[in-house]
């Protein structure tokens, strides 16, 4: 998370008559106090405009944050070092709507077990760590909204990317596929721990392994 970007505090009444008599001493008309508070919140935006382009900014998807949250993943070394650089404000991370529920579903049936399988957490793990996902605060991704609802009533948004890949590659989920529709939006990456996205060669250019080193 970046922290917020305030405008420098106006000038104290005191120092700013202090001011004005320096400029009358020098005979000269210096900028207003509005004139001031404006170039400073100039060279703010400038400067928040450059940290911005600095860090850089990746989709990430459940598989990727469940080895966060779950016990025994393979992945959770490199989940938790992902998450401690978006928290210390080294990467951006967004992801779709869906993704909330989607941590929910993993949750619950770590809880019941699947598959015949016994159970790999407990209901209070499970509440710990849905309240780890939402401190997090990742940005969700909305198609009805925006910009994206304009696009999507012409034909040109995220939603039908989706359609176009499930059709064209009879995938599994059209899930899957709306992560990695606005990581190709976005321009950007989806961090992901699933194999078969990772294994597909039509997706390469929009994936990226949890498993492998980002370039910070």
């Amino acid at each position: 998370m970046t922290p917020l970007d305030l405008p420098p505090p106006p000038p104290s009444p005191k120092r700013e008559r202090e001011q004005e008599q320096e400029r009358k001493r020098e005979g000269t008309q210096g900028p207003t106090r509005t004139q001031e508070r404006e170039r400073g919140q100039g060279r703010e935006q400038e400067q928040k405009q450059k940290r911005e382009q600095k860090v850089p900014l990746f989709v990430i998807d459940a598989s990727a944050l469940l080895a966060a949250f779950l016990p025994e993943e393979e992945w959770e070394a490199e989940a938790d070092a992902l998450l401690d650089a978006y928290q210390e404000g080294k990467l951006q991370l967004v992801a779709p709507t869906l993704l909330p529920y989607e941590i929910l579903n993993s949750l619950y049936l770590a809880v019941r077990g699947k598959a015949g399988r016994p159970p790999r957490i407990g209901e209070a793990e499970a509440y710990e760590a849905w309240g780890y996902f939402i401190g997090l605060g990742i940005p969700l991704l909305n198609v009805v909204e925006g910009v994206e609802a304009e696009a999507e009533a012409k034909g040109e948004g995220v939603a039908i990317r989706v359609l176009e890949r499930a059709f064209r590659h009879r995938w599994r989920s059209i899930y899957d596929l709306a992560y990695l529709a606005w990581a190709e939006r976005l321009n950007t990456k989806l961090i992901t721990a699933d194999p078969a996205l990772v294994r597909e060669k039509a997706f390469r250019k929009w994936v990226h392994p949890l498993w492998e080193p980002l370039s910070l």
